[in-house]
């Protein structure tokens, strides 16, 4: 047996093992469609009985809007809700791909007794779907600690978007990342906030409070710093004790700190990142960032 069908083989017997027994297993697990299949267990009749999905570098799903596959059935034919749209420029022109949830594919593919196989057509050859959704950070190249920015996304596409260059050079990957579920009855949109330096170097606000992105979102309006971007991802909620403790509605999320860093300069906006590792949070603040509370809860590792 190879070792990719050995995976595909995994990965369903522990869908249906959390379907059947969710109490044994991590809020995680089962969050991946039933009804997803290796391509050499699809049906037979490929015209109407199975589509095609692709995985980003992220754990996501997601489908280009011109496929070379000849055999499959789009997405929208079954009428599947798109998550998010990213567009851009690439090597061959232009591109466009549309996300997917995993509860869209469930209700609108596998409760419809279809199958859903994710093709190896993919920029990301390799990459197998995760339980869970990768956040990553990206940092710029800075001469000094004053001078770097954080962006975090949730997407492949925007995260590829950025390192080829396309907002600007200098952006690395960092080693601060997090995992968020892909389902949950606790999960809340976390907005995403956008300004500019002079220089043309963006800087990035997320926030879960709606409150705060309603009073964010009228002073944009009003010709402030931050423009606002729209809901970026799904994550559990935080919540705030009476005491000024952050906690999480489940002993498997870790609160997801927001640390701030006021600007030196009139023109440019404060500075925001967010970190779920306690190490990073502590270095943050020795450092003179200041802890803001959390804005959301990920999985914990």
């Amino acid at each position: 047996m190879s070792a990719v069908r050995k995976m595909w083989r995994t990965v369903i017997a522990m869908v249906l093992a959390c379907t059947a027994l969710p109490t044994v297993c991590h809020s995680a697990i089962a969050q991946l469609p039933s009804c997803l299949v290796p391509p050499e267990q699809a049906d037979n009749n490929p015209l109407i009985a199975w589509v095609e999905v692709r995985i980003d570098s992220h754990g996501n799903f997601y489908a280009p809007w011109v496929s070379d596959v000849i055999n499959w059935t789009a997405l929208e034919t079954y009428g599947v809700p798109v998550w998010a749209r990213r567009f851009g420029p690439g090597v061959a022109g232009s591109w466009g791909v549309d996300y997917y949830t995993t509860a869209a594919l469930e209700q609108k593919i596998c409760a419809k007794g279809k199958q859903i196989i994710v093709q190896e057509r993919s920029d990301f050859r390799g990459v197998k779907p995760k339980p869970y959704t990768l956040v990553r950070e990206l940092q710029t190249v800075a001469n000094t600690s004053d001078q770097q920015l954080y962006f975090l996304s949730s997407v492949g596409a925007d995260t590829d978007f950025v390192l080829r260059g396309f907002v600007g050079g200098g952006w690395s990957s960092t080693s601060n990342e997090f995992r968020l579920p892909r389902a949950g009855d606790d999960l809340v949109p976390v907005h995403r906030f956008f300004g500019v330096v002079g220089t043309g170097t963006p800087s990035h606000l997320y926030t879960a409070d709606e409150v705060e992105v309603a009073n964010l979102r009228s002073m944009a309006v009003a010709g402030g710093k931050l423009s606002y971007d729209g809901i970026v991802f799904m994550a559990p909620k935080a919540i705030a004790t009476s005491d000024g403790v952050w906690t999480c509605s489940s002993a498997d999320y870790a609160p997801v700190r927001r640390l701030y860093m006021s600007s030196k300069k009139p023109d440019a906006p404060a500075r925001y990142r967010y970190v779920a590792d306690e190490s990073i949070t502590m270095r943050m603040r020795a450092a003179g960032w200041q802890d803001q509370g959390a804005a959301f809860c990920a999985l914990r590792d």
